[in-house]
């Protein structure tokens, strides 16, 4: 392994130093918060003192193509047949799906039963067997 140096620290070194201007917490938030209402209040240097950014027509196309874009996606929204149709099919699809998988389990249980069925047979001839050949 490599060398590894040591950092000592000793009392004389200085730790993170605080910022002493830091002042007072609540006289921070009131003069951000101010500042941020005042920003609010302004005019915007685009527009003169006195008259609205918008003017109503402007205000009222947009309000136009902001019903419109409501109108459209309601308009694409699925309706309660809708739902109410898929719903049906994928009740169906899994009631299918379940059906199926029904039958392979009753199959595969008939399965099992023929083969400890057959397995008793080849116990019984096996021990029949061993009957005969003691019994000689």
């Amino acid at each position: 392994m490599g060398n590894k140096k040591k950092l000592i620290y000793s009392q004389d070194t200085p730790g993170p130093s605080s910022n002493k201007k830091a002042g007072d917490l609540d006289r921070y938030f009131r003069d951000k918060l101010r500042t941020l209402m005042e920003a609010d209040t302004e005019v915007p240097p685009s527009f003169p003192r006195g008259t609205p950014p918008a003017s109503p027509a402007s205000s009222e196309s947009i309000y136009r193509a902001g019903n419109a874009m409501l109108q459209e996606i309601l308009q694409n929204l699925l309706s309660k047949e809708d739902l109410a149709s898929m719903l049906a099919k994928l009740e169906a699809s899994m009631q299918e799906k379940l059906s199926s998988i029904t039958m392979e389990v009753r199959q595969i249980g008939l399965r099992m039963g023929d083969l400890e069925e057959d397995r008793d047979n080849i116990q019984l001839r096996l021990h029949n067997i061993e009957q005969r050949q003691e019994a000689q």
